[in-house]
């Protein structure tokens, strides 16, 4: 439960910083918004690739307003005393780069106020 709090948290923050910029519009596009039905069942019977992919659907969708482009992305929060002490699980990296290879990686660490997001 407090890994899905952070992870409500950093969607939270993604979701306002663009929102504040007013060139953006955001959506609610992850698993957990789409198919809050499907999860308890998908989590504990299936194990296709299908469900893996759903598992990994990035967090937001994102319309630039201005340039009319659509953006999909995954949002982390990590708490770490050093920048250099942030990890990220590397299979859940290669899902997403296996199954939403275009989306943005937005890493919210509170240190600095810092927001790091990488393609």
């Amino acid at each position: 439960m407090k890994n899905q709090l952070k992870g409500f948290n950093a969607k939270l923050i993604t979701e306002s910083i663009f929102r504040e910029s007013d060139s953006y519009e955001t959506y609610p596009f992850g698993y957990e918004s789409s198919f809050s039905r499907l999860i308890n069942v998908l989590e504990k019977t299936d194990k296709s690739e299908t469900s893996e992919q759903m598992r990994s659907m990035p967090d937001l969708l994102i319309l630039d307003d201005k340039d009319k482009k659509i953006f999909l992305v995954e949002c982390k929060y990590r708490n770490a005393e050093q920048l250099h002490n942030v990890r990220l699980n590397k299979s859940s990296l290669e899902k997403y780069k296996k199954y939403w290879s275009g989306c943005i990686l937005v890493v919210i660490v509170p240190l600095d106020n810092l927001l790091y997001a990488q393609w």
